[in-house]
């Protein structure tokens, strides 16, 4: 294409682009304009209520309005948690997703009132409309693209930008419309109540929403039916979409004459009869993407098979699949499951989502695997171990695919697909806790491979599985976020000539992590929870003030290289002397040497770098490293975390690796010595790797073991509990102690709880208690209340107390009351909580049978 026709297809699209944004800042300002200022004018009682701004607007950043008032008849009033006198005027700034100032007022009867004055901000408004537009028109630019499959012509920019100023006037429409929250507003003589909630409506499964109530002169309050007397004057409680379209607020007098208060939330969200909807939507996710990929392998297999008739890759994939296999030989694959296991198994099976609710909204297909798994195996954790097999197999399929994309000799992109497996560095590579990484990760490798087929061969379906590809890897984790950005770099340096199709090809790649991000921004516009990971401390907030971005990113870097390079090959070192499994690392190495030494001698391998291509390939590797650790080098908590911060470091560290061996062999003359060098390096530095990730492996496997010990020997002392029957599992081993054996998890209240909820299933207690101490385990004879369950100390009457010891045996305790140090006189009897004669729960043999082991 030559100048002037790039002039000409590039200039009616700006001029038209131009006119709609003309169009679209004149109907702002006339909204603007036509806004009246907010007032706030309300009588109750005796109490009267003006609240107003000068105007209803602000349009920069720091603009800020004139707020004036004039309150009568009231005890207190607070402007933006600031105390004031009943008139007055003061200034406030609105900022994005906090345009409106927070108005408290407290009545001279003592009723409690919030309002908040409606200002609309223009970044605000901005900020919505970004998400508004990306989240809806994210599907149907993808559709059109997955029509027009043929990329190499130029993108119809006027119906993008007539279709997303649509959008735009579509999310202004429902921004400026005024939010009126539910509320009852009710001053019966004796009672006065003020019942509300922070939105009307519930658009997601689990989703909640915060109601609040002040009442004054009751005796007593309910609230969705539960009790809250002990915070009668002002409280709050969640309204979740499993608790209905109706919150009622029930308020009985001094006299006992009752009165019921509702309020309206509608819940799109929840769904009747389905206790778990993610569930329901993963398998959606499972059907789909057998639709769409089991086509592309089939089709990448058969073609593959047509192109060379050899079987060379074939030999690559085998292996690479015998050293996943390998890796679970000595350990079995029954083993038991970790925290976030227990916590989805329960889920499944109907409990409350407490652990992760706000992680499912957000990250909609994170447990596409533990459901996969479900599917397979419903009674055990063989079903997870299979998924689990799968996920390594398939990213080192995939990723030895894109070498040979990249037209990789199969020799080198095998070595470089076996050191990504065994490098040391990442620390819970093999644990089941890595589920949902695996997947994102495997995600985002399918994607790559796919589109880098698609500039072969392109064809719809390409498009439809890299669309989806990427949808997985965002739905289900963000830490590859910074991947995702410099990946195009691929296709835009191989193919330079084609613009049209390496800019459409940008805008599809971009598609689903720009949902994901506008999603996001929506949730949290909104004020709806999503997950956010840990927090930052005042003190590290501190710290990175102090250093500043360069200084942060030297610092995270420079410690990433030397844990890359460096201490993580110490750790394999010292693993030599750990190493329980020789036989096994024997085994692995004989096979990597028997599939490289198959590969160098086979005809397909006549691809050779020159020493340019692999320096490049060099470069490209210890670059990768960091957008690998990408967004997480800026989180404080995450920095010193070998798990998640270094998930995809392997790649870049043994594409660097062994490019350096490559270049390091090059003066050697003869190919077949220079190819056998390479090969006896990358085997010497995989005896120590390899060495790390059994003694890894091992490490989890033994504490899954180590749980299930200890959950079977309780269930095997109370095979069936009574309904209303609680556990309280007490130890005095201290938290390091805890640690190293490997149950340091049960110290989390709900995994213990989530096991005990799947194991008894039907006849399962009321509620799990894991105490490091007897003194900690809730019961007091100096308070009357057992701690964070607010029970009375005669629930003490209906627990079984076990002790766990340092051996992990268990003892059923007869006399609490002397085991505890209680000093209370209650009628205990273990015998009528529990059976110690009836048969083991199904799940408890099938689920914990590797207990017997012990």
């Amino acid at each position: 294409m030559n100048r002037q026709e790039l002039l000409r297809v590039v200039n009616v699209p700006l001029g038209i682009c131009l006119a709609l944004a003309l169009i679209a800042c004149s109907l702002l300002a006339i909204t603007i304009s036509r806004t009246s200022s907010p007032v706030i004018d309300q009588q109750y009682g005796d109490t009267r209520i003006s609240i107003s701004a000068d105007r209803g607007w602000t349009l920069l950043p720091g603009d800020c309005v004139q707020l004036a008032w004039q309150l009568e008849g009231i005890q207190s009033l607070y402007i933006e948690r600031e105390g004031k006198i009943g008139w007055g005027e003061m200034s406030f700034c609105p900022a994005i997703n906090a345009s409106s100032p927070r108005i408290e007022v407290r009545a001279q009867n003592g009723l409690y009132r919030r309002f908040h004055l409606e200002i609309k901000h223009l970044p605000d408004l901005l900020f919505y409309l970004a998400g508004f537009v990306g989240v809806v028109g994210a599907f149907p630019l993808a559709g059109y693209f997955l029509w027009a499959y043929r990329l190499d012509r130029p993108t119809p920019l006027v119906w993008m930008s007539i279709g997303a100023l649509l959008l735009a006037l579509v999310g202004g429409w429902l921004r400026l419309q005024p939010a009126a929250a539910p509320a009852v507003d009710e001053d019966q003589g004796d009672v006065a109540v003020r019942f509300w909630a922070e939105r009307a409506r519930i658009v997601l499964p689990h989703e909640c929403v915060d109601i609040w109530w002040s009442v004054v002169g009751a005796e007593s309050l309910a609230v969705n039916g539960r009790n809250m007397s002990h915070s009668k004057d002002l409280g709050t409680i969640e309204h979740c979409a499993a608790d209905g379209d109706l919150a009622t607020l029930e308020a009985v007098a001094d006299d006992g004459k009752r009165s019921i208060h509702p309020i309206s939330i509608r819940t799109y969200g929840s769904i009747a009869g389905l206790t778990a909807p993610f569930f329901y939507w993963s398998v959606f996710g499972i059907l789909l993407a057998a639709v769409v990929f089991l086509p592309l392998i089939a089709e990448a297999v058969r073609e593959q098979w047509r192109s060379s008739r050899s079987f060379t890759d074939l030999a690559a994939v085998a292996g690479c699949a015998f050293l996943v296999i390998l890796l679970y030989l000595p350990f079995g694959i029954d083993s038991s499951g970790h925290r976030e296991e227990w916590h989805v198994f329960s889920y499944f099976e109907g409990s409350p989502p407490t652990a992760f609710a706000s992680e499912y909204i957000s990250r909609f297909f994170v447990v596409v695997p533990h459901t996969l798994a479900y599917l397979i195996s419903s009674d055990s954790f063989l079903g997870y171990h299979l998924v689990h097999l799968l996920l390594h197999t398939s990213k080192l399929v995939i990723f030895y695919g894109i070498l040979r994309q990249l037209r990789l000799s199969p020799l080198y992109a095998f070595l470089i697909t076996v050191l990504v497996l065994v490098y040391p560095v990442n620390s819970a590579l093999m644990s089941l806790r890595s589920l949902p990484m695996n997947f994102s990760m495997m995600s985002l490798l399918a994607a790559v491979y796919i589109v880098m087929d698609y500039i072969r061969r392109p064809r719809r379906l390409a498009l439809l599985g890299l669309w989806l590809a990427l949808l997985f890897n965002v739905a289900s984790n963000e830490s590859g976020y910074a991947v995702i950005l410099i990946l195009p770099l691929l296709w835009w340096l191989r193919c330079r000539k084609q613009v049209w199709r390496n800019l459409s090809l940008t805008v599809i790649w971009y598609l689903a992590p720009a949902f994901k991000i506008a999603y996001i921004l929506l949730l949290m516009l909104s004020g709806r929870e999503y997950y956010r990971g840990p927090g930052l401390s005042e003190s590290a907030q501190a710290a990175d003030a102090a250093a500043g971005i360069l200084g942060i990113f030297s610092q995270v870097m420079r410690d990433v290289y030397v844990n890359t390079f460096i201490n993580g090959w110490q750790d394999a070192l010292a693993a030599l002397d750990e190493n329980r499994w020789w036989p096994t690392t024997f085994v692995m190495l004989a096979g990597v040497l028997a599939v490289a030494w198959y590969l160098s001698r086979s005809r397909a391998n006549t691809v050779e770098l020159s020493f340019r291509q692999a320096g490049a390939l060099f470069l490209s590797g210890l670059l990768f490293i960091v957008p690998a650790v990408g967004i997480l080098m800026w989180i404080p908590y995450y920095r010193g975390d070998p798990w998640r911060m270094y998930f995809y470091a392997p790649i870049g560290a043994s594409v660097a690796l062994v490019s350096a061996l490559i270049l390091l062999t090059s003066p050697i003359r003869r190919r077949d010595l220079r190819r056998a060098a390479v090969i006896a390096v990358c085997l010497l530095l995989m005896l120590p790797a390899a060495s790390r990730l059994l003694l890894q492996h091992g490490k989890y496997i033994e504490s899954a073991f180590n749980k299930a010990r200890v959950m079977y020997r309780v269930i095997e002392r109370a095979p069936t509990v009574e309904p209303a029957a609680q556990l309280a599992i007490v130890t005095d081993m201290s938290l390091s102690e805890l640690s190293h054996l490997g149950i340091f998890e049960f110290v989390h209240q709900k995994m213990i709880n989530s096991a005990f909820y799947v194991l008894y299933g039907h006849a399962r207690p009321e509620s799990v208690r894991f105490c490091l101490s007897a003194s900690a385990c809730g019961f007091s004879d100096l308070e009357p209340t057992t701690g964070d369950t607010g029970e009375s100390v005669n629930a003490l009457s209906r627990t079984l107390v076990f002790r766990l010891n340092q051996d992990l045996t268990v003892d059923l305790i007869e006399d609490p009351l002397t085991f505890l140090g209680l000093d209370t006189d209650i009628d205990y009897d273990a015998s009528e909580l529990y059976n110690p004669d009836a048969p083991l729960p199904p799940r408890a043999t099938t689920m914990l049978g590797v207990a017997l082991r012990g």
